[in-house]
This record gives C-alpha cells, sequence and structure tokens, in this order.
C-alpha cells in the first residue's frame, strides 16, 4: 500500500479547518469567512458559502452551534436527526428527524433535548392530544 501526499497552494489564508473521516471531506474556512469542502479522494474544492459567521451541525449524540471566533454551545440529543438548522437572529433550533417530522424549540439554557420538552410537527398525524 502507497502513501501518497499532495500539496496544495491557495491564494488564501485558512483560519479553521475539520475533516469528517466517515466521507472523506476536509472542510475549511478562509480568511474572508468562505466556507470550502475539498473531496479527498478526487481534490474536487467546493465554495459552499460566503460570509459565514456561524456553523450549526449535529452528530449522533449532540446537536452544535459555533459562532466563529466567539463560542460554542452543544446539547445532547435522544432524537434520530436528519437535519439541523439554527437561526441566531430569531434565536430558535429547528430539526428535521430521520420520519420527516419538523421540531422547533427555542430555549438556549438547556443542556439537553428530548422528545417531551419540545414543540413536534408530523405531517402525517391529523390530530394531537397532550395530557400536559
Amino acid at each position: 500500500m502507497s502513501k501518497e501526499s499532495e500539496l496544495y497552494k491557495m491564494k488564501r489564508t485558512i483560519v479553521s479547518t475539520m475533516f469528517d473521516a466517515s466521507i472523506s471531506v476536509l472542510f475549511f474556512l478562509d480568511s474572508s469567512l468562505n466556507l470550502y469542502a475539498v473531496r479527498i479522494e478526487t481534490n474536487f474544492i467546493k465554495l459552499l458559502a460566503r460570509g459565514v459567521m456561524s456553523i450549526s451541525f449535529f452528530t449522533t449524540k449532540k446537536l452544535c452551534y459555533y459562532r466563529l471566533y466567539s463560542h460554542m454551545n452543544c446539547y445532547e440529543v435522544d432524537l434520530p436527526i436528519k437535519r439541523y438548522y439554527f437561526d441566531e437572529q430569531f434565536d430558535y433550533s429547528a430539526l428535521q428527524l430521520i420520519n420527516n417530522t419538523l421540531v422547533i424549540f427555542k430555549e438556549p439554557n438547556m443542556k439537553s433535548i428530548h422528545l417531551s420538552e419540545v414543540i413536534i410537527f408530523n405531517p402525517n398525524i391529523h390530530h394531537h392530544h397532550s395530557d400536559y
């Protein structure tokens, strides 16, 4: 098995990087706040967004919101998440679960999020009854 190294020279200053080994993609942010992705297997580089000031992401156990050069908030979750979005201007989070249920919540001081603590909209359910 041979090991190869490739050297990239870019006309930009990289201020932050993250590598996702599960999909072999390197993400990097340059000093102009442009977010790029590099597919390691093909060396394909794509500009994902300009003017990036924050990033929201999730793992199997946590939701995280990272305000660049400032702070990161992470919450433990027990939900099967498909997509996560945090809106800093209005201070709310939205989750799309694997079954396409939409979950919206606004609670910046929470440490963990459980199914019983959030408002849930599921297009497959026509009536909602609550015990509380």
